[in-house]
């Protein structure tokens, strides 16, 4: 049985009733969950898990870390039993740490705005890989044209792309999620999508509003750029081919 993602509907939703599914305890007090349906995201993506506690009639489980298990679809939480116990097919509350969520949302989402600033201004650069851990996040991307990569060069594609960024933020750009069949989408969509997501029958794509092509993507966001709030790149640089943009959401 998979575990349903309500997270990848409701990414506000911060509380839950569930049911489990399977329960191991291990050393110390540590243990597995998986439930019927969670709130909790499962690191990966470039984000990190969501924390927070799940609560029976008598037990509190405080959740350290939720993945994803690719075999079976279920979001394994893993985690410390702080007091009582649980049982298989026993409802339990899932209460996720809101405000660790939103952080990590706006960090996404701000890398998300990198790509579209930068499809905006027409720079050739082609995004390869995201991190948005609140320590250190960036966006690595490989140019497929000419682009000035001396000092000055850098100083300037950094300076443009804040300026664009910091414009799409004061626009209060909305930003939606919505789930199409591939079949569905237009070419020009198809045809940026990576190679794991063009054999997906499914495919979570996040809109910028007023963005020319949406991004795949299975993390959460918020829902309107101004919502990323005071953005900043950090440094840009240029090295093994790869063009890195550093960032904070302060």
């Amino acid at each position: 049985m998979r575990t349903e993602l309500v997270y990848q509907n409701d990414m506000n939703l911060f509380t839950l009733t569930a049911k489990i599914i399977s329960y191991i305890v291990k050393e110390d007090s540590k243990a597995v969950m998986i439930l019927d349906q969670t709130i909790f995201y499962p690191q990966g993506g470039g984000q990190p898990s969501d924390v927070g506690t799940i609560k029976s009639q008598s037990g509190l489980f405080k959740v350290k870390m939720a993945k994803m298990n690719p075999e079976t679809g279920q979001v394994e939480h893993e985690g410390v039993i702080d007091q009582g116990i649980f049982a298989v097919d026993e409802e339990v509350s899932l209460d996720v740490d809101g405000a660790a969520r939103l952080l990590h949302s706006r960090l996404h989402s701000a890398g998300h705005l990198l790509d579209h600033a930068i499809q905006s201004l027409s720079i050739p650069l082609k995004g390869t890989k995201g991190y948005h851990f609140p320590a250190g996040p960036y966006v690595e991307y490989i140019p497929t044209g000419d682009i000035d990569l001396t000092s000055t060069g850098l100083d300037l594609l950094k300076k443009n792309i804040e300026t664009r960024s910091h414009e799409m933020i004061a626009e209060k750009r909305p930003i939606t999620v919505v789930t199409s069949k591939l079949e569905d989408l237009e070419t020009t969509v198809r045809e940026t999508l990576p190679e794991k997501a063009r054999n997906a029958e499914f495919v979570r794509l996040v809109h910028f509003e007023g963005a020319p092509i949406p991004g795949p993507c299975g993390g959460t966001h918020v829902t309107n750029t101004s919502e990323i709030g005071n953005f900043v790149i950090k440094k840009v640089s240029f090295k093994a081919n790869a063009l890195r943009i550093a960032y904070k959401c302060e």
